[in-house]
């Protein structure tokens, strides 16, 4: 690889340009850990939160007042759900157990004991009936939601469960796992109606469309499936990720689909055709998930690069960015679309208002959250590399790859305190995901840098 260096010493901080930068609404503080999930009420005045610190909390949407901490779960809450009517909510966690909570007193209703390991997911059925939970255990069990007793286990997978959903007719339930198949079972009787074949990876995610026609799958293979769940039958296979492709969902009236990747990508797929209509390019990481809004204009997506980002679909291009500290796992909408819900392993779940920018178009704000930055990123031929150092010492600047090899070494040896700039030529090397390491003797920063062609 050809590296051409300029170094330049600068005394002002870096500026980072945004499509157009938000402030959050309301900022949901108070778990000790990484935030998994969050999501709003039925009728959005409540929020909840699921986090690594072992508690769930449900919060005032409108204030951000916390209302309780959910606790006593003995592990990682991976999982909080609301109830179809709003008046509980649903836990699961490495604890192995599963709780239900009165939304109203915070009050602990039933646990669901009975996994012989932990719980990835719990939810509901549409109608509020019934809960299905899927477990490390290689199973998924079947609870009535009224009393908590157990109703059905469901056994056929060889490996661990990854996801678990409810089909919109509340009559059957598919099931994804590191076996790489999705199956899907009766709810009633907890007889396997159909094994899906033919992904070559563990299984990520699953998505019903809105009448429950259609079944999405999304594979550590790089691809998603769409099948027809009352037959079994492969519909389409959706190819172009080059990497893990996560949590797909269908749009409101079921014509396209969005996939996102830790290929660093969003995209959007006509669905009767099989076909991609967009690639969404901005995240600098791997995306983890990604939700239209209710009209179809707009999506929201969730990444490693400790933002999420509306997209405008029209445009195909970023709208706005909403910033945290760290990894962004989790973004929902509010059921009237005004306001986006996301969940960061910064430790916070922060409220934004989808129509509310603070800052203008365009602007430039100061980064201080990093002190390495890439211009363009992504990139396909040469992007430049700005890293300041706060004193005078010894540093070194390598480009790691995906598998965490260094696949250049970008500068080494005595540095003046400040700024210094470097153009990188990338021509020579695959596309995809790389880390930009920067040690000092202050220690260790990194910065994703993303090359697509």
């Amino acid at each position: 690889m050809r590296i051409a260096i300029r170094s330049i010493c600068f005394s002002t901080c870096i500026l980072l340009a945004y499509a157009c930068t938000a402030a959050a609404q309301i900022t949901l503080s108070g778990h000790t850990g990484d935030v998994y999930t969050a999501y709003f009420s039925p009728d959005g005045t409540r929020a909840l939160t699921s986090g690594s610190d072992g508690t769930a909390r449900i919060w005032d949407a409108a204030t951000g007042a916390l209302l309780f901490t959910l606790s006593g779960h003995t592990g990682n809450v991976t999982s909080a759900v609301f109830s179809p009517d709003g008046t509980h909510a649903l836990t699961s966690s490495f604890d192995s157990t599963a709780k239900i909570w009165d939304v109203a007193t915070g009050a602990l209703v039933h646990t669901l004991s009975g996994h012989g390991g932990r719980i990835r997911l719990a939810m509901y059925s549409p109608n509020g009936t019934h809960i299905v939970t899927g477990s490390f255990d290689k199973t998924a069990k079947i609870w009535d939601a009224a009393t908590g007793a157990l109703l059905q286990t469901l056994t056929g997978h060889t490996a661990e469960l990854f996801t678990v959903l409810y089909s919109p007719d509340n009559i059957h339930v598919a099931t994804g796992g590191f076996d790489n198949t999705v199956r899907i079972w009766d709810g009633s009787t907890g007889a396997l109606l159909h094994t899906l074949t033919g992904h070559n990876g563990r299984i990520s995610g699953l998505a019903f469309n809105t009448d429950g026609s259609l079944l999405a799958s999304s594979s550590f293979d790089s691809t998603v499936r769409i099948w027809n769940p009352a037959t079994g039958a492969l519909v389409h296979t959706l190819q172009g990720h080059t990497s893990r492709v996560n949590a797909p969902a269908f749009n409101t009236d079921g014509t396209q689909l969005v996939s996102p990747s830790f290929d660093a990508t969003v995209r959007i797929w006509d669905v009767a055709a099989g076909t991609l209509l967009k690639t969404l390019i901005g995240h600098t990481g791997p995306v983890e998930i990604a939700r239209f809004d209710r009209a179809g204009t707009s999506v929201v997506s969730g990444g490693f690069d400790s933002t999420a980002r509306i997209w405008d679909l029209a445009a195909g291009t970023t709208r706005r960015v909403l910033q945290h500290l760290e990894r962004v796992g989790s973004v929902s909408y509010s059921a009237d679309g005004a306001r986006i819900i996301t969940a960061s392993f910064d430790h916070t779940a922060k409220i934004w208002d989808v129509n509310a920018s603070s800052v203008k178009h365009g602007a430039l704000l100061p980064d201080r959250s990093n002190p390495i930055q890439w211009r363009p990123n992504p990139c396909s031929a040469t992007s430049t590399v700005e890293y300041t150092l706060p004193q005078r010492g010894a540093a070194r600047l390598t480009l790691v790859n995906a598998l965490g090899q260094t696949v250049a070494d970008l500068s080494a040896g005595e540095h003046e305190a400040g700024s210094h700039s470097q153009t990188v030529d990338v021509a020579g090397l695959p596309t995809g995901s790389y880390v930009s390491v920067l040690e000092t003797q202050s220690g260790t920063q990194t910065r994703n840098l993303l090359i697509v062609r």
